[in-house]
């Protein structure tokens, strides 16, 4: 029988010595924000270590500063629709997310932030 993934599996993988990319302590910071927990929690339940959080979440921090680019975003709702739509555009991407319910605000600033650092 094959097993159903939840969407916190991707966490599994960063457990260990191996070192994080920044890309993936993004990823875990994000998802610490969105849980709602303390960082001790967090990393309890995930087993990861809340000190390398914190050291990611300070290291992040000064960089993003000093090496953040501003790219015009536009994010628009549709109210035409039952549920709200969102549309994120930055440069030639467009994202449209037809329940924005179902999307927390933090995601939008992850992606942003993301598509700055990678040029895009």
């Amino acid at each position: 029988m094959k097993s159903v993934k939840t969407s916190t599996d991707w966490i599994a993988a960063l457990r260990g010595p191996k070192q994080w990319k920044a890309d993936e302590a993004g990823r875990v910071l994000v998802a610490w924000k969105n849980s709602g927990e303390s960082m001790a929690g967090f990393a309890d339940r995930h087993g990861l270590n809340a000190q390398r959080i914190a050291w990611w979440r300070k290291r992040l921090a000064s960089t993003s500063s000093s090496a953040l680019t501003w790219v015009p975003v536009t994010v628009r709702a549709e109210p035409s629709r039952a549920s709200a739509a969102l549309s994120l555009v930055v440069a030639d991407l467009r994202i449209d997310v037809t329940d924005a319910s179902r999307v927390p605000p933090l995601w939008f600033a992850a992606v942003v932030d993301a598509l700055s650092r990678s040029g895009t």
